[in-house]
């Protein structure tokens, strides 16, 4: 939700567009949680759930549209909206050079940059607070109102190698003195244009972090009626006048926080000069995490009276969590603590460091095209599958799933054929011919990880008929047709039937021979002729005969 200052105010609920980081001065959040920063037991007790017993959880809320959590690699596209960030400059930040703009005064653009570039590097740990959080996949389902992840579900990723994944300083016009919702929404979709994520499967795992200039009023950022540092929406929230080319996104409304300074979290965490710059990413890793956890507002992992993760956590004091600095490779940032359910095996409790969960990837051989023939055994096809962890280079305190051993499931073979569901081997005999049969291989371990993999399967009839060439008779005369068929198995008994012969002539269901004196009137007939064998293989052939 947004991050509203720290002061007064409560955290939205559902059915509200977006979440609000509140600011320092107005809106902590409840009375219980203040019971819990301030440890009056009074305020906070188990038997109501509160914050301050540990007790409040947050619960899954069931998805929308199926996503519930971002589970692929999170990216994060920042946008610098407007001509009023001046001329674009290069700035050293521990090493690597990011966009800077000489109407930045306070330096915030680079500071923001390198701090989603470090997310997921040396090893860090704060990420692994958001992995806690899942949704459902294909075989594991989590019930709405559910407070645990059950083994093989699909977690939060963790962001191996950092988050960033580009930067755009749109200079086609000035931004908005006070944008409207809508507007930031609109300029979230023309970034997802300019960055070529032109459709929703595209953006599944981005969020766009809409940044104003300074002395602008985003949604009434810094405002009397606007309490909030930041808040972060998706696109068809019922934003008004919007067009979403592009489907829903999410998206982050980031006002020049530095603007607002204490309100919105200066000198949180550092004193002095050295924590000017404390609130900028204080409140980008609140909307980030809860973005990951619940992009959708209110359908992701939400508590009805306390708001999103991190809402629950807004403005703690420090040594309750509420936030620190977190060393990257990119450099050292100030966040703040994120609710996790667990609390480290714990009753709840807001957290800075988790183990990262990250469950197994199961990898599946394709077999490629296989061809068999009809009513033989096929030649044993082995569907060979490994099961490795997922885990991000270097990082420390990883919790994998387990793996165990491997369990098969296929879904669409031909009739007769059947997959071992320990070994993985596929055998049995055809009993239908089929051009292309579409078949999926299934493979899951004991902690419900899954694999899938497609292939295309092929049975050939094993009986053929020797076409005859048409054959001429006088009525009334005698004829004579044998009927050849060729079957791949040898001992197979082979039936013959005939549809449309002329009047008089017969087949030998068993020699396949047409003979007889035709006495139907004169013309030309179509025959059709069927060969079925004892293994159930069958082919036809038309012909035409015709009486003189």
């Amino acid at each position: 939700m947004a991050q509203s200052a720290p002061g007064v105010g409560t955290v939205g609920t559902v059915g509200t567009p977006h979440g609000i980081m509140p600011t320092r001065q107005d809106a902590v959040t409840s009375h219980a949680l203040q019971a819990r920063w301030n440890g009056d037991n009074d305020g906070a007790d188990a038997s109501s759930g509160s914050a301050g017993s540990g007790a409040v959880q947050l619960s899954y809320q069931g998805g929308l549209a199926g996503t519930g959590v971002v589970t692929g690699a999170p990216r994060v596209y920042v946008v610098f909206w407007g001509t009023q960030w001046g001329t674009q400059t290069g700035t050293e930040v521990n090493g690597a050079q990011y966009p800077a703009f000489s109407g930045d005064p306070a330096g915030m653009a680079p500071d923001l940059e390198a701090f989603y570039a470090g997310l997921g590097t040396d090893g860090e740990t704060w990420s692994g607070v958001l992995t806690q959080y899942c949704q459902s996949n294909a075989t594991i389902k989590i019930r709405t109102g559910a407070t645990t992840c059950p083994a093989g579900a699909s977690r939060v990723a963790y962001p191996t190698g950092g988050a960033l994944a580009g930067v755009w300083e749109d200079t086609r016009a000035a931004a908005p003195t006070s944008a409207s919702e809508a507007q930031l929404g609109q300029e979230a979709e023309d970034a997802a244009t300019h960055f070529g994520r032109t459709s929703e499967s595209a953006n599944r795992n981005v969020q766009y972090v809409i940044v104003s200039p300074t002395g602008t009023t985003p949604d009434g950022f810094n405002t009397p009626t606007g309490q909030f540092c930041a808040w972060h929406d998706y696109t068809t929230d019922d934003l008004g006048d919007l067009t979403t080319p592009n489907g829903a996104i999410a998206f982050t409304n980031m006002p020049y926080v530095p603007d607002a300074g204490y309100s919105c979290g200066a000198n949180y965490i550092n004193p002095g000069a050295s924590g000017t710059l404390d609130g900028v990413t204080v409140i980008a890793s609140h909307e980030y995490a809860e973005t990951l956890t619940d992009p959708d507002v209110g359908y992701g992992w939400y508590n009805p009276d306390y708001g999103e993760a991190a809402d629950i956590c807004a403005w703690a004091p420090l040594n309750q969590n509420g936030g620190e600095d977190l060393t990257l490779a990119t450099g050292v940032f100030p966040v703040q603590g994120v609710y996790g359910n667990d609390a480290n095996a714990g009753s709840g409790g807001c957290e800075l460091s988790h183990a990262i969960l990250i469950n197994h990837v199961i990898s599946i051989a394709n077999p490629g095209h296989q061809t068999s023939t009809l009513a033989t055994p096929v030649r044993p096809v082995t569907i060979r599958a490994s099961d490795r962890p997922s885990a991000p280079a270097g990082a420390s305190g990883v919790t994998l799933t387990s793996a165990a051993t491997l369990r098969y499931r296929a879904e669409g073979l031909p009739a007769g054929l059947v997959i071992n569901p320990t070994t993985g081997v596929i055998s049995g005999s055809p009993r239908h011919t089929t051009v292309r049969a579409t078949v999926t291989i299934l493979a899951t371990d004991s902690s419900g990880n899954l694999g899938v993999t497609h292939f295309v399967w092929s049975v050939r009839n094993s009986l053929t008929i020797v076409h005859p060439d048409g054959e001429h008779s006088l009525r009334g005369h005698h004829a004579k047709l044998r009927i050849r068929a060729h079957d791949t198995h040898s001992r197979a008994r082979l039936v013959f039937a005939v549809k449309g012969l002329p009047r008089g002539l017969k087949i030998n269901r068993r020699s396949g021979v047409i003979a007889g004196a035709a006495s139907g009137r004169r013309g030309t007939y179509r025959v059709v002729v069927t060969v079925t064998d004892s293994l159930g293989a069958h082919a036809t052939t038309a012909f035409t005969w015709r009486i003189r």
